[in-house]
């Protein structure tokens, strides 16, 4: 339940129908396919991806839908950010991301705003493109640790 699971169903859903064949939807999970209560005509369900399948997809990505209900580092969507994806999130309140800036974000459970979002991007493939450049550049910065080393050698000074 705290990934969002139903809730991308839903926006999925919303997806295909207003753009048909026009789009190619992807899900990617830990459940089982046979579990998986999910079902879109044309989805395709990758179930447990290897690390190299995953970065292979994230660079096949054009829009890149996190809708987690709680999320840490927000690992994957910096990893959609890195493959030139451009994100539409729920507001895990995750670091790295800047609204409207490099990535689109809505509330917890507010389907109909994600949806939207990704229907903007698919409408607009400038602000598409520059919503990944965006993150990409954001992906890039966070992938150089030189800031998190600084702070921790301060930490280390301060404790001795």
């Amino acid at each position: 339940p705290s990934k969002g699971a139903a809730d991308a169903g839903n926006i999925f859903a919303a997806i295909k129908k207003a753009h048909g064949d026009k789009v190619k939807l992807l899900g990617v999970g830990e459940i089982a396919p046979n579990e998986v209560k999910i079902s879109i005509p044309g989805m395709e369900y990758i179930y447990q991806p290897s690390r190299d399948e995953m970065a292979d997809l994230m660079f096949r990505t054009d829009i890149w839908l996190g809708c987690s209900h709680g999320e840490g580092l927000g690992r994957l969507s910096l990893e959609a950010m890195t493959g030139l994806a451009a994100c539409v999130l729920t507001d895990t309140k995750a670091e790295f991301v800047v609204p409207d800036k490099n990535a689109l974000v809505a509330p917890v459970g507010a389907v109909n705003e994600l949806a939207n979002h990704i229907n903007t991007l698919i409408l607009d493939p400038e602000f598409r493109k520059q919503i990944a450049l965006a993150g990409y550049q954001t992906a890039k910065v966070m992938a150089d640790p030189s800031d998190m080393i600084d702070r921790l050698d301060e930490v280390i000074a301060s404790v001795f």
